[in-house]
């Protein structure tokens, strides 16, 4: 199986890759997005290595020495080398306080279109596809993406403190996976369609139900001397019934000349 131990890892390539997923990062429509901290950057970077080793026969493209550490892939070279590399092309670095994790919280942030096309034509195809393709599903969200590089194969095979093979079983998150992925902002807008498509009906029914509630009841009908004299006096209007002889109906001339016999019926 190939491990990394004893290869020296290309400083080169891992600037590339780290610098090439902050700019995807800020080409995100939505502004939080564009935002990544240094455990979002070095999960994309293996997410890198994983898909370039799978069209490689297990080799990384950083030949970085990745290990299982605490819950998903880490590499103390790799991390080492995002100040360095985005501080490189001009990044603005972001501090803040964080209650949650009791310590200080880095963000990197840079959008540069020239530069983004530069890095697209240089890094190989395997590196781009699968960066773009997982910045755009997971972007800052830490809780998914570290749920999908605990699912990856090196990692599954592996157990704490182990360095990471990745010769072997195919690749999750592969460039070269047929299904579609559907973007963090696509999944946002699809739920907002259903929230409001939901919100739509609701009102429809809660209108009907109004409307119906609203509608005046026909007082049932009252079958009294009133009643009876009524139908009485209608049966006079209407004359005496036909005799059960009578097996004649008569019309008068005019219906053959009445408009309504031109007039076309669908």
């Amino acid at each position: 199986m190939i491990a990394v131990s004893g290869t020296k890892m290309d400083v080169a390539r891992v600037d590339q890759v780290i610098q090439f997923a902050l700019l995807e990062a800020g080409r995100q429509d939505d502004p939080f997005e564009r935002e990544l901290g240094p455990i979002h950057l070095i999960k994309y970077a293996y997410l890198a290595d994983l898909a370039f080793a799978e069209r490689h026969d297990g080799e990384t493209f950083s030949k970085a020495p990745w290990i299982f550490y605490h819950y998903g892939p880490w590499a103390q070279e790799v991390n080492a080398r995002i100040e360095p590399a985005l501080g490189a092309i001009g990044s603005m670095r972001r501090v803040f306080d964080s209650p949650k994790y009791d310590a200080d919280v880095t963000r990197w942030s840079k959008t540069d279109d020239s530069l983004y096309e530069q890095l697209e034509e240089t890094l190989p195809s395997e590196i781009t596809h699968a960066i773009r393709r997982a910045v755009r599903r997971y972007g800052a969200d830490t809780n998914d993406l570290l749920r999908a590089v605990y699912a990856t194969p090196p990692m599954l095979r592996s157990k704490p403190r182990d360095q990471l093979v990745f010769e072997g079983a195919p690749m999750v998150l592969s460039v070269t996976e047929p299904k579609p992925e559907r973007s963090r902002k696509q999944e946002k807008r699809q739920q907002e369609r259903l929230r409001q498509a939901r919100a739509s009906i609701s009102e429809r029914l809660k209108a009907k139900r109004e409307e119906r509630a609203a509608r005046p009841v026909a007082p049932p009908p009252r079958y009294d001397d009133v009643f009876f004299d009524g139908v009485a006096w209608l049966d006079k209007l209407a004359g005496p019934p036909p005799s059960d002889d009578s097996k004649e109906l008569s019309f008068d001339d005019s219906v053959w000349t009445s408009p309504t016999r031109g007039e076309r019926r669908d």
